[in-house]
């Protein structure tokens, strides 16, 4: 994989254009608040002519299909901004893009390939995709929202099948595999270290002004600079468990913490409650390891290898209790191609056999794999591949209905069109 790709990665899934003083020969279309520019869609399109050999007549059909796509994007962004009932804050935003970029590690092998492939670091790739992040939650959550009633019948997924037998020609060959991924966490001492700071911190706070001052001071989140760590007026369910626990115990005016997440460690300041509705602060201290923190984490490794390496229900238990607290990609995972799979895992995957563990080194820490299962390439139908075709099918379904929902919003939504042939 190239830098391209990667790039590609994060600008298809959550790319907007949200910057106003652009000139109008670079404007595609503007739909609300929203601006799509010319070079948006030139970089997509030139994905896609370095892969395929188009024609001038498939070039141009293909630009007009990747813009009226990013037009029912921001159709959907302008019209979730307006419902109360969809709220993204910053964890909710920053939980993604770390998913995100665990999903990018996980394919590219490590931390360290994805950061040279991109030039970029870690947090500069936050910084930079933080805003398209969010249009992107935005437009997940009310699609799920317009989508939670569409369903599908048998006689659908039969149709959907024999109307497109081209489709089901073949299926490559695919991997059960089970994941647990250990990163290393920084060490007792250190932690320590960070907690009796925000316990000093915490003591030294007496109002609002105070923990906005040393939000802005000492907070690791990069908006507290601007905003204090003013996290938005927010609903139950919006937090992590941890944080939301504690946020919620506290009185209005209260300070609570320090509390442990994903992200790091927190102090939370209540500034107000309305019903079921809070309004919090939080200062961000992150803990990143060293060192001696990675021995660790490869002497545990090690140790879970030797424990499981006979016992595959109890890896798979593992691995989905590890997801739980948060480790984003272990899990169970079923019917994976190879090209899904990252480039690092290919060659031990292709020749351990079934039921074998093994252990990968990442930036980061470790993964330990386990095959569960190999299946040959095989021809699918609705036998053998029910499942596959019904989601299929039921996707396409669901396409149909957002992009006919989001045809007729359009009336109601201003879009300027700064293409002639428009």
């Amino acid at each position: 994989m190239n830098s391209f790709f990667y790039f590609l990665f994060f600008y298809i899934f959550c790319s907007f254009s949200y910057n106003n003083e652009v000139l109008r020969d670079q404007v595609e279309v503007v739909v609300g608040g929203n601006i799509v520019l010319k070079s948006d869609i030139d970089f997509e399109l030139n994905f896609y002519k370095n892969q395929n050999n188009l024609s001038f007549e498939e070039e141009k059909t293909l630009r007009d299909e990747l813009i009226k796509e990013r037009i029912k994007n921001l159709v959907l962004v302008e019209c979730a901004q307006k419902d109360t009932n969809i709220i993204v804050d910053y964890l909710m935003v920053e939980e993604s893009l770390d998913r995100q970029i665990q999903q990018s590690v996980f394919q590219a092998g490590s931390e360290e390939i994805l950061v040279n492939e991109l030039g970029m670091s870690i947090q500069e790739i936050k910084n930079k995709y933080r805003p398209d992040m969010e249009k992107k939650i935005l437009i997940e959550q009310y699609s799920l929202l317009l989508l939670s009633g569409v369903n599908i019948t048998r006689k659908e997924v039969e149709l959907f099948y024999n109307t497109n037998l081209n489709l089901f020609s073949s299926i490559p060959p695919s991997y059960d595999f089970s994941v647990i991924e250990l990163s290393a966490e920084l060490g007792p001492q250190k932690k320590n270290k960070i907690v009796g700071f925000l316990e000093t911190l915490k003591d030294s706070i007496n109002n609002k002004d105070d923990f906005v001052f040393f939000a802005k001071k000492y907070s690791e989140d990069p908006t507290a600079k601007t905003n204090g760590g003013f996290l938005g007026f927010t609903k139950k369910g919006t937090f992590v468990e941890a944080f939301e626990k504690t946020a919620y115990s506290l009185e209005i005016g209260e300070v609570g913490g320090p509390v442990e997440t994903l992200f790091g460690i927190h102090l939370i300041y209540l500034d107000d409650r309305v019903g079921e509705k809070i309004k919090p602060y939080h200062i961000l201290k992150r803990t990143t390891p060293g060192d001696e923190d990675y021995l660790l984490t490869s002497s545990v490794a090690d140790s879970l290898v030797f424990l499981t390496k006979n016992d595959p229900g109890m890896f798979d238990s593992l691995a989905v209790n590890y997801k739980k607290r948060g480790s984003l990609n272990s899990g169970v995972y079923f019917d994976i191609s190879l090209e899904n799979i990252p480039q690092v895992f290919i060659s031990s995957i292709q020749q351990k056999e079934e039921g074998e563990v093994f252990k990968i080194k990442t930036d980061s820490g470790f993964y330990l794999i386990l095959i569960n299962k190999k299946q040959s390439s095989f021809v699918p139908n609705l036998d053998n591949a029910w499942v596959q075709i019904k989601n299929m099918a039921l996707a396409e379904k669901k396409q149909l209905f957002l992009n006919n929902w989001v045809l007729k919003k359009q009336d109601d939504i201003n879009i300027k069109y700064f293409n002639n042939n428009y």
